[in-house]
């Protein structure tokens, strides 16, 4: 059995001003790069033999400081990056504001002209590059640096399509949170958005 540690980045700029960030590559700011070195004292106590991060520059950063000290390549890997949420993204309530009644992910992906990825698209998306990643690796522990909109419909896709009850907490994944994965030839969820390590004012 394989256990997958998904490892939030820490926090951005765009992140503090509320920003739909996508694809976008933005970078950590002070914050972000606290949150992942407090991260580490977490990571230090887990087994892990593996890495594998998003391309994008904040999540790199991120694993690179969480695991400091242990000689492990970082392995890029293009299915973890953030869902795409094409035009629309750098929106945010005190920038390019949207219109007041998209509320959700749901108004969005129906709002005329969005051209980014369905909750749907970057779930199974994001399952298929986790058990991709499952197969070929060599460790049993695994550590994936990711982002919170992909893990997030990720989340939603997973209840979803296994009829599970959820509520916003559910699918709510702080920065420089780990939320654990176990697979055996399927994946199953053993904790979510796990961050007890990071200071309050770090959150």
């Amino acid at each position: 059995m394989k256990t997958l540690y998904v490892l939030r980045h820490g926090q951005t700029d765009w992140n503090r001003w509320n920003l739909l960030q996508g694809i976008t590559n933005t970078a950590l700011n002070d914050s972000g790069t606290r949150q992942a070195r407090l991260a580490k004292t977490y990571i230090d106590t887990l087994p892990v033999k593996e890495i594998y991060s998003s391309p994008l520059s904040r999540a790199v950063l991120t694993g690179l400081i969480a695991t400091q000290g242990r000689d492990l390549p970082v392995h890029i890997e293009k299915g973890l990056h953030e869902r795409d949420f094409g035009r629309f993204e750098a929106t945010g309530p005190n920038h390019r504001p949207l219109p007041e009644h998209i509320k959700t992910f749901a108004d969005l992906e129906k709002e005329e002209g969005f051209d980014g990825e369905t909750t749907e698209e970057a779930g199974k998306r994001f399952e298929k590059t986790l058990i991709e990643i499952a197969e070929k690796a060599e460790s049993d522990d695994l550590l994936l640096v990711s982002h919170g909109g992909v893990i997030c419909a990720y989340l939603e896709y997973y209840y979803q399509s296994h009829h599970i009850p959820y509520t916003q907490a559910d699918v709510t994944i702080p920065n420089c949170s780990v939320s654990t994965f176990t697979y055996d030839g399927e994946l199953h969820i053993k904790q979510i958005g796990y961050n007890d390590y990071l200071n309050q004012k770090d959150c």
